[in-house]
């Protein structure tokens, strides 16, 4: 029996995890409703794509809804805090949200729950990804990489063979992340950059090529 799919966000990022979930359910065979969530109640009841705001947190909170939910926030830090407050109710369930582009091998690649891929996205093999991360429009995920939980990887950026990036991690548009680096939690990668080396301290900001400290 279908169920409802509820989308946490209203902003324009939380309409492309909508796009991805019809993509994936065309005949509404598994969500015959998608349903945004708001923060405010003050929004319910406006129009998005492919549904309404029928929700605010406080109603999800309740725990009187049975639903999947889908975390539509891209900001790492705001993710995680969402995630902490729904994961407590035992009627939602989390699934990995995959665009039918994406050529995806469940044998070669493990996922945790509440993952996103968008269009295009290519991951190869032997890769390990935790929760609630997403890929963004053509990132790259090769082969023996490791991610963390609550990361974003941004259009067109890459992590490459062998590297591993911690939890809460924003690797900015045309990012690389280079084969064996490690990139400690909560580190921002700036747009087009290119990490040449580790980085241990967690909370760091990265720009340029080769990327270097900005704070």
């Amino acid at each position: 029996m279908a169920r409802r799919l509820c989308i946490v966000g209203t902003s324009g990022y939380a309409k492309e995890v909508a796009q991805i979930a019809r993509r994936v359910d065309p005949k509404r065979e598994r969500w015959d409703t998608i349903s945004y969530v708001s923060h405010s109640a003050a929004e319910k009841g406006g129009s998005r794509l492919f549904g309404t705001v029928d929700f605010c947190d406080a109603d999800l909170l309740s725990g009187q809804l049975s639903a999947e939910i889908v975390i539509g926030v891209g900001e790492p830090a705001l993710r995680r805090a969402v995630a902490a407050r729904y994961v407590e109710i035992q009627s939602f369930s989390f699934p990995n949200l995959i665009d039918p582009t994406v050529a995806f091998d469940a044998e070669l690649v493990a996922l945790g729950r509440g993952n996103v891929l968008h269009q295009g996205v290519i991951v190869t093999c032997a890769i390990i990804v935790g929760d609630f991360n997403l890929f963004n429009k053509g990132a790259i995920v090769s082969h023996d990489v490791r991610v963390g939980s609550f990361n974003s990887v941004q259009p067109g950026a890459a992590l490459l063979s062998n590297s591993s990036l911690g939890d809460g991690c924003m690797i900015g548009t045309g990012a690389r992340v280079l084969p064996k680096i490690f990139v400690a939690d909560r580190t921002s990668l700036g747009a087009g950059a290119v990490l040449l080396e580790d980085v241990s301290e967690p909370g760091q900001v990265l720009v340029g090529v080769p990327a270097k400290r900005l704070r």
